[in-house]
């Protein structure tokens, strides 16, 4: 069992109904064994025969391969079932539990996902994705798609000459801007009926692990003033050669009345976040075959940034 250097979410809790489930995990298929309460990460494969240990059950503590019966504890002992001797042992890891997800966190290390002060916490969410990990990564990290894929978010095609796109490479992430009109929708018509908006969106995708953190600020053309603003973290990770795992974790602003009705916040916030990724998803069987190789295609300014960030993303190192 291989095992990242850094901090990964695994799987959403909601989804581990049952006590042993399957999951892609850093380019291989290990289990998450439910215990009491808590999970532990397993491999995929009992150590005697290679049996998939999927089918196996769980007896006591230990999970007990359906073919010979050997079994399996949470520390790693593997028991031989004439001896109930200690064989062998396996890789298992306790995972943690936060914001409805559970976590590798190697030792030393801790899950921090920060916000700003005035943003609450709305939510997670998890989607398998039906592109393949560098269209589903090249998507998130450029914003020229945005006027003819969705449709709340981004600018109208023809205001796509007043956008303003750059990006830095800075060492351990890529640094992105993007700053145009916002097209008007009904969240921005019942904000403010009469007034042109602007979108301000900014996002750093690190390396290791491949985690993008959005920051979008909506705010009046007129004066500038700030409608409310919006932190989005995804994790993108292979979930096999043609899905794509995506983990959401949303943070929004609670500005002026509506600080008294935060459930209305988080909904909300959910909603829009869902939409997005869905309207990307609704798209990608069109774009599921791009090529991964960027040789003789004509990538204009706006495909630095992906290009950049393809060249530094290294799956095998994480």
């Amino acid at each position: 069992m291989k095992l990242p250097s850094c901090v990964m979410p695994v799987a959403k809790i909601s989804n581990l109904k049952k006590e042993i489930v399957q999951v892609q995990f850093n380019l291989q298929s290990l289990n998450i064994v439910k215990r009491k309460g808590e999970y532990y990460l397993y491999p995929h494969r009992c150590p005697h025969r290679g049996t998939d240990l999927l089918h196996g059950r769980l007896e006591g503590d230990n999970v007990v391969c359906p073919y010979h019966g050997w079994q399996m504890t949470p520390t790693g002992e593997a028991i031989h079932p004439k001896t109930q001797q200690r064989v062998c042992r396996i890789k298992t890891v306790k995972l943690q539990k936060k914001w409805g997800f559970v976590w590798f966190v190697p030792e030393g290390k801790e899950i921090h996902l920060e916000a700003d002060e005035n943003q609450i916490f709305c939510g997670s969410l998890e989607f398998s994705l039906s592109a393949p990990f560098h269209v589903v990564l090249d998507n998130f990290n450029e914003g020229s798609h945005t006027p003819f894929v969705h449709r709340f978010l981004g600018p109208k095609v023809q205001d796509i000459p007043k956008v303003d796109f750059r990006f830095e490479d800075r060492g351990d992430h890529t640094f992105i801007e993007y700053v145009g009109p916002q097209k008007s929708n009904f969240i921005f018509r019942a904000m403010v009926p009469f007034q042109k908006v602007g979108w301000y969106i900014n996002w750093k995708t690190s390396y290791r692990p491949p985690l993008m953190q959005y920051d979008s600020r909506w705010y009046t053309k007129r004066n500038s003033k700030t409608l409310f603003t919006n932190r989005n973290y995804y994790y993108i990770l292979p979930d096999g050669k043609e899905k794509t795992k995506l983990f959401a974790f949303v943070y929004n602003s609670t500005p002026g009345l509506t600080k008294y009705f935060p459930f209305l916040v988080k909904w909300s916030s959910l909603i829009m976040t869902w939409n997005q990724v869905m309207e990307d998803e609704v798209f990608y069987p069109k774009i599921a075959d791009l090529p991964e190789d960027f040789r003789g295609l004509n990538l204009d300014e706006d495909d630095q940034a992906v290009k950049n960030i393809r060249l530094n993303i290294d799956l095998e190192r994480l």
